[in-house]
Order: C-alpha cells, then sequence, then structure tokens
C-alpha cells in the first residue's frame, strides 16, 4: 500500500536525520545542509501521511463506538478525508519529494 511506504519512508528520513545530528561535529556545513535537505522532504510527505492518519482515525472510532457509528454519520467524513487524501497523493508534494 502506497501509504504503508509513506510511512514507511518518513520513519527512515527520522533515523537518516538522527544520524546526522549524532554526526554533525564532523562535518558542520555538510550535516546542516543534508538536515535541511531531508526536513524539507519530510515537508512534503506530512500532508499525505496526515490524510491517511485521519482516516485511519475515523475507522478506528466507528470500530470502537459501532452503535453510535451504524448510521452512517461518519460516512460523508470518510468519504471526504478520503477524496482529500487521493488530492494530496496526486498532488505535487509527492512527486517533488
Amino acid at each position: 500500500k502506497p501509504e504503508q511506504g509513506l510511512h514507511k519512508c518518513r520513519k527512515r528520513l527520522k533515523s537518516v536525520r538522527a544520524l546526522l545530528r549524532l554526526v554533525r561535529s564532523g562535518d558542520e556545513p555538510f550535516c546542516q545542509t543534508e538536515n535541511e535537505c531531508y526536513k524539507q522532504v519530510s515537508a512534503l510527505l506530512a500532508g499525505p501521511r496526515e490524510a491517511t492518519a485521519l482516516i485511519e482515525t475515523v475507522d478506528r472510532l466507528a470500530d470502537a463506538f459501532p452503535e453510535q457509528s451504524a448510521g452512517g454519520g461518519l460516512d460523508p467524513v470518510r468519504e471526504r478525508l478520503v477524496l482529500r487524501q487521493h488530492e494530496l497523493h496526486a498532488g505535487p508534494g509527492l512527486d517533488a519529494a
């Protein structure tokens, strides 16, 4: 799933940035430049990942409260979130990353 790949990518970017902080004293300018680059890529991936997390949250709410969500009250919210997710995944953010 693209969503899982997106999540793994963000986790790896965090790891790389942490590694850069550990070795920063060896070459401060290089580490700052690389860290900024990875930070920008992470920012581009944040929107699509957040969209997925919101859908997962609505699904968990529906599962946790089946009686309250039986009438389909969360359906329009979920549909809008899925539409937003598709827009973000098709947008320039992921291509730019």
